[in-house]
């Protein structure tokens, strides 16, 4: 690991690789939003641009050969084309525009950390700065808990919880589906590192926990223990007791923890404050249900129609937002929208599955592909409560984590000798066992996952990349 750290570097790697640093770092810390005519500036919309245009050089210098495929290329091109036909019959086709455009950049934005963080010193560096961002919205909730202000209340909760921290999210919803993320980056440290520096992750990982308790978001929650419940079966299925009894025991220290989660099963509780949400973006769907009302234009599409239909609004329900990423997104982008985004989604959870059978078990990458895997099925599972990927800061995240995921299977895999192939190569038998349409949506073997990164597209923009001597290009030789 030190010679990994100390190897030479070229200007361009450092270039890019420091712009994603400050990019996890700056997102979660810096809150707030302006609007400049209908352009929206903020932390997401500052850092994502800068970041892929100070690793441009250094895709320039891999070229497509050597950059990594996330294997989800196919279903985010279908996504993108669906919505962008969306954008033509939007309410608000300019702001519709920059939704687009936002999405593209998430897109793009996975595969340069997939790249840039082949070497696992990289990944390695960019762990540890969001570690460091999280850390200090672990102080931020702290102290929010512990002198609840007007920003920070108890939401109608008992006397007994002082406050539901926010970090510096504004609400405690978007803040606990950060912390989904960045727990699996903080415990893939824990997992993967030695004496002082697997400590301070230790610490830094406790602390997330205890401010995502302190967050008291039973969607997340639940969510979280749905990824930690994968991730056991990946690596030890007898895991999962010890971290649900731990998690359980959080909650009991935690005032009012275990009576905000038993509320969740409640007939007042849990889904049901939801349904009438849920009720709303379904009838949008059954309003607009092939081209959608254009991507981020849910809620004044939403507001629309209820001025010009009263009576679908149910009493005691404003207009604003589905609380359900899928169904929110089928409302915007139409049915054939919310389908491919849904691939999409099941598509990312399908990597983690190849990756986890072909990493080598008991190996480091293996351990912190468990970690990784259990953000992203936790963040995926918090979209069905909670407007998870329409939330541009824990959104960016994600996809960084989809990124760093990839990285550490792809490099792991590649070349390895034997039937299971190489990282992109998924072999007939698993095409074979599920035949048809469906099959080949869910593994497309043909392309494997690189259509525009082969095409005379990605070669046009990418260029022919440095040659073979290049050493400080050693890491990324050979990878699929």
């Amino acid at each position: 690991m030190v010679h990994e750290v100390r190897i030479r570097r070229s200007a361009a790697e450092i270039l890019a690789l420091s712009a994603l640093a400050m990019l996890v770092v700056v997102v979660p810390l810096v809150p707030g939003r302006l609007i400049l005519g209908k352009v929206p500036i903020d932390a997401v919309t500052l850092a994502v641009p800068l970041a892929l245009a100070a690793a441009y050089p250094f895709l320039r210098k891999l070229g497509p050969r050597r950059l990594p495929s996330l294997l989800l290329e196919v279903p985010a091109l279908a996504f993108l084309a669906v919505a962008a036909v969306g954008v033509l019959f939007a309410l608000d086709r300019t702001g519709s525009a920059l939704t687009l455009a936002r999405y593209a950049a998430y897109f793009a934005l996975a595969a340069v950390v997939a790249a840039v963080c082949v070497r696992p010193a990289n990944r390695r560096a960019l762990a540890w700065a969001a570690a460091g961002g999280a850390a200090v919205t672990v102080v931020q909730a702290g102290v929010q808990y512990l002198h609840p202000s007007g920003t920070e209340t108890s939401f109608g909760f008992s006397e007994a919880v002082a406050a539901r921290v926010v970090g510096s999210f504004g609400n405690p919803n978007p803040y606990a589906e950060y912390l989904v993320v960045v727990l699996a980056i903080v415990a893939a440290l824990v997992l993967t590192e030695r004496k002082a520096w697997r400590v301070v992750a230790g610490v830094v990982l406790a602390g997330s926990l205890v401010a995502r308790a302190l967050t008291y978001t039973r969607g997340s929650w639940l969510a979280l223990l749905a990824g930690v419940l994968v991730a056991s079966a990946i690596v030890d299925i007898r895991w999962f007791a010890a971290f649900a009894a731990g998690g359980a025991a959080l909650l009991a220290l935690v005032p009012g923890g275990l009576q905000r989660l038993a509320s969740a099963f409640t007939v007042q509780g849990g889904a049901s404050a939801r349904v009438p949400l849920w009720k709303l973006a379904l009838q949008m769907i059954r309003l607009h249900p092939v081209t959608g009302v254009g991507l981020g234009g849910y809620r004044k599409a939403l507001i629309a129609q209820v001025h010009e239909t009263p009576s679908m609004l149910p009493t005691g329900v404003l207009p604003f937002t589905a609380h359900d990423s899928y169904l929110m997104m089928t409302a915007e982008t139409g049915v054939p929208g919310g389908l491919v985004f849904v691939w999409l989604i099941g598509r990312a959870l399908r990597v983690c599955g190849i990756y986890a059978v072909r990493l080598g078990r008991g190996s480091t990458d293996w351990l912190r592909h468990a970690a990784f895997t259990a953000g992203i099925v936790g963040f995926s599972a918090n979209a069905v409560t909670n407007n998870a990927f329409q939330d541009p800061r824990g959104a960016t995240m994600f996809w960084v984590l989809t990124g760093l995921m990839a990285a550490n299977g792809a490099v792991a895999v590649a070349g390895r000798a034997g039937g299971e192939g190489t990282a992109g190569d998924e072999s007939a038998p698993v095409a074979a066992a599920r035949p048809g349409i469906a099959g080949a949506l869910w593994s497309l073997p043909k392309t494997r996952g690189r259509l525009l990164i082969d095409s005379p597209v990605g070669a046009f923009v990418l260029g022919a990349g440095a040659s073979e001597d290049d050493a400080t290009l050693d890491a990324w030789n050979g990878v699929a």
